[in-house]
């Protein structure tokens, strides 16, 4: 199936659970839901003027974002049926993409927030302007250099805790996912099966 017939089948058929999709039908459709949100963050990533674009930068933001979530309903449904397609309940893996896609969104969205809010030295100052170290050499020179390796010390445990959960997260949730995709790139059960058609001998 060519790349704008499976797009626009699987945006037709973004709510339907039930028959079969083809390889060719999944994957295309999967790469566009995945792989044109994640370019233009890159795009954005890599081009400091359109991050500094007030107008730009959110507008491009946005649309990645809301492209992903648009897209989002056909590739689960699409995967369902591609389950379907290789004589298989789409059930078990709908529950457990679901899932880690809820996990992994929770995850993301917390630890973007906790580190949004969490400057590694904000602490540090102010601990440091109650101490009126930035108004008494004296107390600059003798307080301050432990104030700073507190709040660096700070920073490093904080960090090591974010990185150990987000391993402890991200690592089983690849995993989960490896698993599914290596099992939605079987072949296609050849003729009509419990589900429906083959439908890669209908396009024919």
């Amino acid at each position: 199936m060519p790349p704008q017939t499976a797009l626009i089948t699987c945006l037709k058929k973004s709510f339907t659970l039930s028959g079969r999709a083809s390889r060719s039908e999944f994957w295309w459709f999967w790469a566009f839901h995945f792989l044109v949100p994640l370019a233009l963050f890159v795009v954005l990533l890599a081009s400091p003027r359109l991050q500094s674009s007030a107008a730009l930068a959110p507008i491009l933001v946005y649309f990645a974002l809301v492209l992903y979530v648009v897209t989002l309903p056909g590739v689960f449904c699409a995967m369902i049926r591609r389950r379907h397609d290789m004589g298989k309940s789409g059930t078990m893996s709908g529950i457990i993409y679901g899932a880690t896609l809820l996990i992994v969104f929770a995850a993301i969205a917390y630890f973007a927030q906790e580190i949004a809010n969490h400057g590694m030295f904000e602490k540090t100052r102010e601990v440091a302007i109650e101490a009126g170290i930035h108004e008494d050499p004296a107390k600059a020179l003798i307080a301050g250099p432990f104030i700073l390796l507190g709040g660096l010390v700070e920073g490093l445990i904080f960090a090591a805790i974010v990185i150990t959960v987000a391993l402890t997260i991200g690592i089983p949730a690849a995993i989960a996912l490896l698993v599914l995709g290596a099992g939605l790139a079987r072949r296609s059960d050849p003729g009509p099966n419990q589900y429906g058609p083959n439908p890669s001998e209908v396009s024919q």
